[in-house]
């Protein structure tokens, strides 16, 4: 989930932790910042986690805010911005030609929901109200 939701703290993350091994122990409080402001893609509050001796304090305040597609959000569209784990599903899917599976996620939709229920790749595909958007014309 970190690499869908926040993919430059997942490369860091990456890179520090696994690629070249933990060695550096001055970079702690950064790796554990990192964590910390991350768990919002799994739904996780500072409260959930819990305080730990030696690790810094986590504060929600200083969570870094949410970008998509590099630009800051102003207002919070990250349960819209869901559907693209839709997208990264069906690839998977069809990379291991699982059709049915990629299908129904394209159709039902699985990770953006709307009230009580998904938004579909299918439906922003289909519905007339894509007309309306500025520019629509210029990408169809």
């Amino acid at each position: 989930p970190i690499e869908g939701c926040k993919p430059a703290a997942f490369k860091r993350l990456l890179g520090r932790l696994v690629l070249k091994g933990y060695r550096d122990s001055s970079t702690f409080n950064d790796m554990i910042g990192l964590l910390q402001d991350s768990y919002t893609c799994f739904g996780l509050t500072c409260n959930d986690i819990g305080i730990y001796p030696g690790v810094p304090l986590c504060n929600e305040d200083n969570f870094s805010k949410e970008v998509v597609d590099g630009y800051v959000l102003q207002n919070d569209v990250l349960e819209q911005a869901e559907i693209d784990r839709d997208i990264i599903h069906i690839e998977m899917f069809l990379e291991i030609e699982a059709f049915e599976a990629a299908i129904n996620h394209y159709t039902m939709g699985y990770n953006s929901l709307d009230g009580k229920r998904y938004r579909s790749l299918r439906e922003l595909a289909t519905t007339k109200k894509r007309f309306s958007i500025p520019n629509f014309s210029r990408y169809k």
